[in-house]
């Protein structure tokens, strides 16, 4: 019984076609190998190219002006073998394969084996989602990341994140609209200091990396960042202790500074009175400024507090009986500065921050789909017998007919013939 196969490409038909394979693998995620992103289909054959059903009786008159179409992507592909279908991919309003195909895999490569006869060698791959009863609807295929946590010297902990989601391409959907799920949740006490998301020129994939840094206080709302330093000045014993305060806050893009600028106020003021005013009055000076161009605050500020009792030597005196005190699990404040190690406004154990998942990045679609021949002129092209050898390879003679005349139409591009000539490529 003799096989009759049979592969049509972008319109293109193959006859006598001779080793012909088909490959049928799987595509593993970029980051693991562990996901299948989409089956594949392979196939590599040779052929005489025709665009009818019959074997063309010369097949060099056309090769020059549909060359291009053997090697477009994204077209239609049919692979059977005595009429049972074998691989059959047709685009559905435009869409592509699951990989953005289906694809070239090699360039059309010509052979001649008689004056005017031409094999072609061709190789296409297909992917898709062979799901049977049990279709997949999710977009997103793959989310795959690595994650690393280092200490430095002081041991703050730091933790890194990058990875890449994949979305599958026949739903034409950009893999950044995927962006809040790749983004990790953040611990307690920690502050994200970067956040990057990278889309993939196809489209369908996004890397992500992000880096968490602990943090041993968590800024005040609505800052992300804040610095500041409590000094107290004890000039001689006996003497007055003067306290002196210096904090700055900044905020994300869009922070009220007013906001920023009354929360400063309130921590600076809180410290120094919490300190104790000389006489219990509040006396206090200092300077304010802030950042014209961006949401960042300066407050430094000073008061006259109580005076240590006994003079500074008594001060640090009582600092070494409240270590000892600290020990036995009643911790008075060191009489020469009795709130160290508070602040009001800040505490441990707040909820990290982190940048909001904004969306900046303009996925260009339409260009993943800009292939140079799609838009090309119409070409009508004339096939006289007389050109080409006259000898044709005897087993095309014996199956071969005669064409009356055609006319295809593949998107704006025309292509006919007329006379005795057959149209192949």
């Amino acid at each position: 019984m003799m096989v009759m196969s049979t592969l049509t490409y972008n319109g293109i038909r193959f006859h006598l076609l001779k080793s012909a394979t088909v490959q049928f693998d799987t595509k593993r995620d970029p980051v693991s190998g562990m996901d299948v992103v989409c089956n594949t289909s392979t196939i590599r054959a040779r052929g005489i190219a025709s665009v009818q059903t019959v074997i063309p009786t010369d097949s060099a008159l056309l090769l020059a002006d549909i060359r291009h179409m053997l090697n477009m992507p994204r077209r239609p592909l049919y692979y059977g073998v005595n009429g049972s279908t074998i691989i059959q991919w047709q685009p559905t309003d435009g869409r592509p394969d699951a990989d953005l195909g289906p694809t070239p895999i090699q360039p059309a490569t010509i052979t001649e084996i008689n004056p005017g006869t031409f094999f072609v060698d061709v190789g296409y791959k297909v992917s898709t989602y062979d799901c049977g009863d049990n279709p997949l609807t999710d977009p997103v295929v793959s989310l795959r990341w690595e994650q690393s946590e280092t200490f430095d010297e002081l041991n703050y902990s730091h933790i890194q994140t990058h990875g890449k989601l994949v979305v599958r391409g026949d739903l034409l959907q950009s893999a950044d609209n995927f962006r809040d799920q790749v983004t990790p949740p953040i611990l307690s006490d920690y502050k994200r200091q970067s956040a990057k998301y990278t889309l993939h020129p196809n489209w369908t994939e996004l890397a992500f990396e992000f880096d968490d840094m602990e943090q041993a206080y968590m800024p005040p709302f609505p800052a992300l960042k804040a610095n500041g330093r409590f000094t107290v000045h004890c000039a001689k014993p006996g003497f007055r202790r003067t306290g002196q305060i210096e904090l700055s806050l900044t905020g994300q893009k869009g922070t009220s500074r007013k906001d920023l600028f009354n929360v400063a106020l309130s921590m600076c003021y809180s410290k120094l009175r919490s300190e104790g005013f000389e006489n219990g009055l509040p006396m206090v000076w200092g300077t304010f400024s802030e950042d014209l161009m961006s949401p960042s605050v300066q407050v430094g500020m000073q008061a006259n507090l109580s005076p240590v009792g006994g003079g500074f030597g008594a001060g640090l005196v009582g600092a070494a009986v409240g270590a000892v005190a600290a020990a036995i699990g009643k911790p008075p404040g060191p009489a020469v500065m009795p709130t160290v190690g508070e602040m009001p406004g800040i505490q441990e154990g707040r909820p990290g921050l982190a940048p909001p998942i904004r969306k900046r990045l303009t996925a260009l679609v339409a260009a993943a789909f800009k292939d140079p021949c799609a838009r090309a002129e119409v070409i009508v092209t004339e096939l006289r017998s007389e050109k080409g050898g006259q000898q044709p390879n005897a087993e095309m003679v014996a199956a071969a007919e005669l064409a009356q005349g055609f006319s295809l139409n593949i998107g704006e591009t025309t292509l006919s013939a007329r006379g005795r000539a057959c149209a192949l490529y």
